[in-house]
């Protein structure tokens, strides 16, 4: 009798370990739905702050808000969806897709300095003249130089160039001179450029122990430098009022020593 107490107590035991298992089993599930909706969310989240457009089969992506305030939000968001991905049960394939996709819209944002200040360079090497570059500017084609090779003739309609540097341009542009990878600004030299750990993006960081780095690439380009101070002038040792002379033909402000060795000029202080 006992060992019948003791098999129906066995089989107890093993149908309410089964239910205490598929329990946790219902409860793991359910928490691993509710990260992995979590993460979702992050995902979405990320992308509302980017703006997509598509020709033929390339996408680029932009900022919605650009400006150094709108970058704040995107590294911020970044950093949630990079923290929630550490998590290997709650990785997904999308996040991943969204992050490279936030890369790109902060990279273009951030670098914009830089690849003005490449293109005005590639412009220059062949050929247009500083006033010409400008007007290249001015019509809104300083960032899309890449496009003139397929679409060449309609973005240059109201473009006002002269027509040399519109020939240089279309010219430059069928030869492949002004493709996107010709483009890519060089980074700043004494700077690297590291991937951030915490938001994924790139920046440029000083290649100094201690420096912080910098996303937005204008505050390096443009940042005010420090010139040397230009050197004294030399002493110019000029002849006393009483002993100069004006030979003739020459000016009233060239002053001469009485015995001629000794000219000043006082004009340019020399």
């Amino acid at each position: 009798m006992l060992n019948a107490i003791q098999v129906k107590l066995g089989s107890a035991w093993s149908v309410a370990d089964k239910a205490v298992k598929k329990l946790q089993n219902k409860q793991q599930a359910e928490r691993q739905k509710q990260e992995l909706k979590q993460a979702s969310k992050l995902v979405t989240s990320l992308r509302e702050l980017l703006v997509v457009t598509s020709e033929g089969s390339s996408e680029t992506f932009r900022m919605a808000n650009p400006t150094e305030e709108g970058l704040n939000d995107l590294m911020q968001r970044a950093r949630q969806v990079v923290q929630n991905q550490s998590n290997p049960e709650t990785r997904l394939e999308e996040a991943s897709k969204a992050m490279e996709e936030a890369r790109r819209a902060a990279k273009a944002f951030c670098e914009e300095a830089g690849r003005t200040k490449a293109a005005r360079a590639k412009l220059a090497s062949i050929g247009l003249t500083s006033a010409s570059i400008a007007i290249v500017e001015a019509g809104g084609l300083i960032d899309r130089l890449p496009e003139l090779r397929t679409h060449g003739l309609e973005l240059l309609e109201d473009v006002q160039l002269p027509p040399r540097a519109h020939e240089q341009l279309l010219c430059a542009a069928n030869q492949g001179q002004l493709e996107s990878d010709l483009l890519e600004p060089t980074v700043p030299a004494g700077y690297q450029r590291p991937v951030s750990k915490t938001c994924g993006l790139d920046y440029l960081n000083l290649q100094q122990p201690g420096k912080n780095g910098v996303f937005i690439w204008s505050k390096i380009i443009h940042a005010p430098t420090q010139r040397p101070p230009l050197p004294e002038p030399e002493a110019v040792h000029k002849p006393p009022p009483d002993q100069v002379s004006v030979r003739d033909g020459e000016q009233r402000y060239v002053l001469r020593s009485s015995n001629g060795s000794q000219v000043a000029c006082m004009l340019c202080d020399t």
